[in-house]
């Protein structure tokens, strides 16, 4: 497997990983397929926003849903474009937390390419 650079990637056991995703602070997430459907989000979710990562798995609209409505569209571009283009990109937006209240994010997506050479995963 390569990553999005096409440099060699180093294969980590699960539970380093697991340990390196938890100590970031930020949302790790996977989405697959065209439809761009989460397959893991990580706990910090629930830390920086307040909403269990089971809420995110459930609702194929939660993360779209819960975008500010004026950086809705110029946010789901920029996902949508990740599917299309190698690379890597930023996107700054706001998201409601579970109290009501909108915060900042920044976005940062890497696509992980599968030894086709085929972008496969695009976690952020």
């Amino acid at each position: 497997m390569t990553d999005y650079a096409g440099l060699p990637m180093t294969a980590v056991a699960p539970a380093d990983a697991n340990a390196l995703i938890e100590a970031i602070y930020g949302i790790v997430w996977e989405v697959l397929g065209p439809q761009l459907c989460f397959s893991f989000v990580s706990a910090q979710s629930e830390r920086i926003l307040g909403y269990h990562p089971r809420q995110w798995l459930a609702d194929a609209r939660f993360w779209v849903g819960h975008i500010h409505p004026q950086d809705r569209e110029a946010t789901s571009s920029c996902r949508m474009a990740c599917t299309t283009a190698a690379g890597a990109r930023e996107h700054t937006y706001r998201m409601r937390r579970a109290d009501g209240e909108y915060v900042w994010l920044q976005h940062k997506v890497f696509d992980i390419a599968a030894d086709s050479g085929a972008p496969a995963r695009h976690p952020v």
